[in-house]
């Protein structure tokens, strides 16, 4: 009797009475089922179909027929198919940015996706308490059931916006966890119309969207830390198996223990999955490779690849105002480098940029893993340097490797590559397939020394260039306006907040410069006034092929007069400002807004070819041919201690000795108007590289009168390191003791000093007295 009536109210909570004992669950998952099985066989079949086309004639031999025909009819135009951009290329990147969340709709999109799938879930907890699994109840008099069905139309949509960003098809249908939880929920909602009648059954599964909560909470900046990425996740899996097992109860037997049971059962197995997984899976996380699209350009990453080195590199190169440009703006990033395993903080870092930035446990040093990354088709390969290396040359001669492996690959492929110490960019040199004119080497000491040392001739320099290479937009200067005690800010600090927004663009100048402007004060002035940008410089073709750069020329200069082919240097807020200079006609843009001005129909492409050429130009430092020096001939007035070298551009004096330079700090000293520089350093410190920090303030600009002495205080062993590459520089002195000595710095005259600078080398590990942050 007792199993009896078990059996009854089972029965009773699984089938409503209205449904006359007949039971349809199994066409719900019918339905489910029969969704995943046809989408499998539908992509094999297109995956069968691409197959069988690319045994036809392959994309490179139409190509090459097609630009042969081109040379033929001596058009200026090359046609790669390679490089164009389909329409299936178009409709799938904008799928992708839809979804990543890193735009405003994108943020909407996933918020509104869980917080729907948590209100699907609500409705599934009361239809749990209020009805049977399996009910016979009609569509139209079901407000739960309607609510669910108009959710699952939301779901659909986001699911078909997921299938299109997704790079592999079969592994997004087969794998992906939210892919199931769609499979088992929305089709039994159309199922439901068609029957007649409501099945509960794996409503349950929505309950997996909580798993996105913590790349929700990384999208908003909520999660910043390792620990807190970490527990968050912990959180929401216990939370979402806890669940889940409820779900499964529900359709069995509900007594509460069997909850506990369950969840532990699955804690107890999860603990043999990793090792399981590492057994039976050789194939890691990161080991695949690279699939190529039509007209997508990307960018390859390596050397120093840490959390922070890749957050402030994609901070900049995926910044907004970069959108509309016509390079870059939508290349992907693809980093290479060999790690045992990806910490939380670089996983949620590539969650949040996935639509653009891909991770490959890879390195360049190995052939098969340059072809993974397709490495020939690459526009650039960027090599970071660890900038708190303890030796400096090992850490140079680790990127120096990699420049060699990368150009035996591919002699072709452009290379920018940051080195920490000045002397090793001639070992550069010695590599046969170096090219001057598309790679480039970045010393980090060379350009920060420099712009220290023009900053002591000009104060504020170093923050100005700065403030012009560093991507900040509008909406960030906007927000820091609007931050509590903005109406008492004052108007200074407000124009230097807008003045650090801008950044440098360049951009090839209208006819409307040539013909009506004629010369760069007009355009300046123009650009200013009715452009809303700022014009600092152009750069001039000449008939010789070579390209001139002028900064601000005046009537004197030959560069004066605006000539065809003009690029121009310009501070504006985003590169689809700079585009204004390009795109201005005065015939339809006389009486726009600067907002308003874009491509018109007059707008005309003079030549691909000498256009893909200049642009390539631009992006190649200037050759030495390209700057002309004019040394003067020596003179008695000019033959004195010191002179210039043989490039004209520096002072020069012949070699002095440390011990000559040496300023003994008992003897009273007479400087006055002179720059003092503390180094802090130890014996056995790696070299800083002094000789780009002297090199600025003896520029052959200068007057002799003009030239500040320069005194470095702080360990003569270290300094004498040092000496050999700074003495023949004149007035540069040497003083042997401790920076934080206060009788040192008062024997130097520190109070009668222009400009005190403060500099310190690379500190071990163990030495935890040194500050970080010191340059």
């Amino acid at each position: 009797m007792e199993t009896n009536n078990s059996n009854t109210s089972t029965s009773s909570t699984s089938l409503a009475g209205s449904c006359s004992g007949e039971r349809y669950w199994f066409a719900f998952l019918f339905s489910s089922l029969a969704t995943f099985f046809i989408g499998v066989i539908a992509i094999l079949l297109w995956r069968g179909g691409a197959l069988l086309y690319k045994r036809g004639p392959s994309i490179r031999q139409r190509s090459k027929r097609l630009v042969a025909n081109a040379d033929k009819q001596d058009s200026p135009y090359a046609f790669d198919p390679m490089h164009e951009r389909n329409w299936a290329t178009i409709i799938k990147e904008y799928a992708a940015k839809l979804i990543s969340g890193q735009q405003t709709p994108g943020k909407i999109l996933v918020i509104a996706v869980v917080v729907l799938s948590l209100a699907s879930l609500v409705i599934y907890f009361y239809d749990v308490s209020t009805q049977p699994i399996e009910s016979c109840q009609l569509w139209s008099q079901s407000p739960t059931q309607q609510i669910d069905l108009a959710f699952n139309v939301f779901f659909l949509f986001y699911f078909f916006l997921r299938f299109v960003a997704a790079q592999d098809k079969l592994r997004f249908w087969c794998l992906d966890i939210h892919s199931w939880v769609d499979f088992f929920t929305i089709p039994p909602s159309f199922t439901a119309i068609v029957l007649g009648r409501n099945w509960i059954g794996m409503r349950f599964f929505r309950i997996a969207r909580i798993l996105n909560i913590p790349d929700i909470l990384q999208f908003l900046h909520i999660l910043r830390s390792s620990n807190s990425i970490r527990l968050t996740r912990m959180l929401c899996l216990l939370f979402t198996v806890w669940l889940s097992a409820a779900g499964f109860v529900h359709l069995t037997v509900g007594q509460c223990f069997i909850i506990f049971f369950i969840t532990g059962g699955l804690a107890l197995f999860a603990r043999a999955i990793p090792e399981l997984a590492e057994m039976l899976s050789n194939k890691k996380k990161y080991a695949g490779q690279y699939r190529l699209e039509n007209g997508k350009k990307f960018v390859l990453v390596c050397g120093h690849i840490t959390f922070t080195s890749m957050e402030n590199f994609l901070k900049d190169f995926l910044h907004e105002d970069r959108v509309s440009s016509d390079s870059f703006y939508d290349a992907d990033v693809l980093i290479v480098d060999k790690k045992h395993s990806v910490d939380f903080e670089f996983q949620a870092l590539l969650k949040r940029h996935f639509t653009r930035v891909m991770y490959f446990d890879a390195t360049v040093m190995d052939p098969v893993d340059l072809d993974r990354v397709k490495l020939k088709r690459t526009e650039a390969v960027l090599i970071l340097a660890n900038k708190d290396a303890i030796d400096p040359d090992g850490e140079d001669a680790s990127n120096i490797m990699r420049v060699i492996s990368i150009k035996n690959y591919h002699s072709e492929t452009k290379i920018i590559v940051q080195l920490l110490q000045y002397h090793n960019k001639m070992h550069l040199m010695n590599i046969p397939a170096w090219n001057n004119n598309t790679d480039e080497a970045v010393c980090i000491a060379e350009l920060k020394l420099g712009l220290i040392a023009e900053s002591c001739l000009n104060p504020g320099f170093s923050t100005m260039i700065a403030n012009i290479f560093a991507m900040r937009s509008d909406t960030e200067v906007a927000g820091k306006l609007t931050e509590k005690g903005a109406p008492d800010r004052s108007v200074w600090l407000q124009q230097y907040l807008r003045g650090a927004s801008l950044e440098m663009y360049t951009e090839t100048l209208s006819n409307y410069f040539v013909h009506d402007l004629k010369n760069f004060s007009e355009a300046a002035r123009f650009c200013l006034v009715e452009l809303d940008i700022l014009l600092f410089a152009i750069e001039v073709c000449e008939e010789n092929g070579q390209r001139r750069l002028a900064i601000n020329p005046d009537r004197t200069s030959k560069y004066y007069r605006i000539a065809k082919r003009t690029r121009g240097f310009f501070l504006a807020g985003s590169s689809e400002e700079a585009s204004r200079a390009r795109y201005y006609c005065h015939h339809c843009h006389h009486k726009e807004k600067p907002e308003a001005i874009h491509k018109c129909v007059h707008y005309r492409i003079e030549d691909s070819s000498n256009s893909n050429k200049s642009r390539r130009e631009m992006s190649r430092p200037r050759s030495e041919s390209s700057i002309i020096q004019h040394p003067l001939p020596p003179t008695p007035q000019m033959l004195k201690s010191f002179c210039f070298d043989t490039t004209g551009m520096f002072y020069w004096c012949p070699t002095q000795t440390l011990d000559q330079q040496t300023i003994d700090i008992r003897a009273k000293c007479e400087l006055t108007h002179h720059v003092i520089c503390c180094v802090f350093a130890e014996e056995s410190s790696p070299v800083i590289g002094l000789r780009s920090f002297v090199m600025p303030l003896r520029a052959s600009n200068f007057d002799d009168n003009e030239l500040k002495p320069i005194v470095f205080i702080g360990n003569s062993t270290f300094l004498k390191k040092e000496w050999r590459h700074i003495c023949n520089f004149p007035k540069v002195y040497i003083v042997d003791g401790s920076p934080n000595d206060r009788a040192t710095l008062r024997a130097v005259n520190i109070h009668l000093c222009d400009m005190c600078v403060i500099l310190s080398s690379s500190a071990s590990h163990q030495d935890q007295r040194q500050d970080r942050y010191l340059t």
